[in-house]
């Protein structure tokens, strides 16, 4: 995944907002929070680029849950350790209303 050269602003070198909207299966709320809370953000924020990271849940519309991380580039999309840990593993089937959005500083 690359940044779009023609979308960046000029000068713009980050560090850049990446968002993950979702909803979950409702059966599988709780097992999926801690999941997300004991495993994945960590493994996450243990991946090179990866800055920051917290979850939200929506209060108004649209998918239910939300994560903002700070990451340092597109580069830290490619990394070995982020390849090994990005997606939903044994969830995969209970997301639904997947949402990205990739933010950059003016």
């Amino acid at each position: 995944m690359k940044f779009s050269a023609d979308r960046l602003p000029v000068n713009s070198s980050g560090p850049f907002i990446h968002i993950v909207r979702i909803d979950v299966a409702p059966e599988h709320d709780e097992a999926f929070n801690r999941w997300y809370v004991d495993v994945h953000l960590p493994a996450i924020l243990g991946c090179p680029g990866w800055l920051t990271g917290a979850r939200y849940i929506a209060i108004d519309d649209g998918p239910r849950y939300a994560a903002v991380y700070t990451i340092a580039g597109d580069w830290a999309y490619e990394t070995p350790e982020f390849l090994a840990v990005k997606g939903f593993m044994e969830f995969e089937a209970h997301v639904s209303n997947f949402m990205r959005l990739r933010l950059a500083p003016i």
